[in-house]
């Protein structure tokens, strides 16, 4: 697993050294900037190292817990992990429950229950586990999202 998350840190720490642009410009924006700060900013970021030195500092202050300041938000990385740690937690946990227990009592009725329910559970299951996730993800969104305008439909007009 640590040899998964090395590779895995490293292609997408290395896909992000070779997207379009640069960090600065990102930082920047449409904002005209001094070379002397251009500059200043990249000494902060460390932008004019190599990359795999680049990478090796990255890799070495998350070992240790130190995530550095989010730069659009202007707060410390750890602080907006420790704020949505709790939360996303308690989703795993409680998606992970509701999996076994309907797993369970599904896998339990399909054994009990030979036949036409056998056939519709295998075929359900089937079919979940082929939809890619962002294809579920979109199709879940569009059964369960609410719109936030505020002007909802109550339904067909009579008459009409």
């Amino acid at each position: 697993m640590v040899v998964l998350l090395l590779v895995t840190s490293f292609v997408i720490y290395g896909s992000l050294f070779l997207a379009p642009g640069t960090p600065d410009s990102v930082l920047f924006g449409a904002h005209t900037v001094s070379p002397a700060v251009r500059a200043a900013v990249n000494r902060q970021y460390h932008l004019n190292d190599p990359f795999l030195v680049q990478y090796w500092d990255w890799l070495t202050n998350v070992v240790r817990g130190k995530f550095g300041t989010s730069i659009t938000l202007r707060t410390p990385v750890s602080q907006r992990i420790r704020t949505a740690a709790p939360i996303t937690i308690f989703l795993v946990i409680y998606a992970s429950i509701l999996i076994v227990v309907a797993g369970i009592s599904l896998g339990v009725l399909s054994a009990l229950r030979p036949g036409k329910l056998d056939t519709v559970i295998m075929a359900v299951t089937n079919i979940g586990t082929a939809v890619p996730t962002f294809v579920a993800g979109i199709i879940l969104l569009a059964l369960f999202a609410s719109s936030s305008t505020g002007s909802r439909s109550s339904g067909p007009a009579v008459g009409s």
